[in-house]
């Protein structure tokens, strides 16, 4: 179903169809924060606890005082619960802003597999970022698009099916590590990375999971169940 055919527009609201609503401790100084660190542009300001932001053409967010009114953001609190990617026309330029005005880098500047150039950061808020540039149309394997819904075939490097056949290895032989996996958001983001084609090195340092224990445990399942496949 299309819910958004035929959207009024109201100048009160961003026009994008998907707005991030992020909370900060103090709206004004996260405000300030976004648009002089990643460069975003205030576009409304309601009194001293919303904020609308716009980046690029049709990027947008809103900075709030609070999502749940009982329980107000902290500040430093690390939010682990969700990422925010933004993609940039030159993401090695908005990397060396943003380590210029001192933001702490959770993860360097990465090729990734999938034709990606990427880094994330922690704002002042706890929220975590991936800023994003296009270096190639490349999905690590082939695109179908007959239905709605495009979806990827993933293949390993030679094109022989090895990453189908890790997923149902995987299945059968690291159930239990592969629920623990799924149920962990870094741990299965790297998995996910890793059917794609990517670098285990790669995927680990994408998706935040160096010292991940759930990753830990299903990739020595992986490699002793089912080396032959992954």
């Amino acid at each position: 179903m299309h819910y958004n055919r035929g959207m009024r527009r109201n100048r009160s609201v961003p026009s994008s169809s998907v707005i991030p609503i992020l909370p900060y401790p103090d709206v004004r100084e996260g405000t300030e924060w976004l648009c002089r660190v990643f460069g975003f542009v205030e576009r409304l300001r309601i009194a001293a606890h919303r904020a609308q932001l716009n980046i690029g053409g049709d990027g947008a967010m809103i900075v709030a005082e609070y999502i749940d009114r009982t329980r107000r953001p902290e500040r430093g609190a690390d939010h682990v619960s969700h990422q925010i990617m933004v993609r940039v026309e030159d993401v090695d330029a908005h990397h060396d802003h943003a380590v210029r005005e001192g933001a702490e880098i959770l993860q360097a500047l990465v090729d990734q597999p999938f034709g990606e150039r990427q880094y994330a950061v922690r704002d002042i808020g706890g929220h975590r970022w991936t800023f994003s540039q296009t270096l190639a149309s490349d999905t690590g394997g082939t695109i179908d698009t007959s239905g709605t819904v495009d979806t990827v075939a993933t293949t390993d490097a030679n094109g022989d099916g090895t990453n189908a056949t890790c997923a149902t290895c995987a299945m059968t032989s690291c159930s239990t590590q592969l629920a623990a996996c799924n149920a962990d958001t870094a741990c299965k983001c790297t998995y996910d990375c890793k059917l794609m084609g990517g670098a285990e090195g790669s995927c680990k340092a994408m998706c935040s999971a160096n010292n991940n224990t759930a990753w830990s445990d299903m990739v020595g399942c992986l490699d002793s169940m089912c080396a032959g496949s992954c």
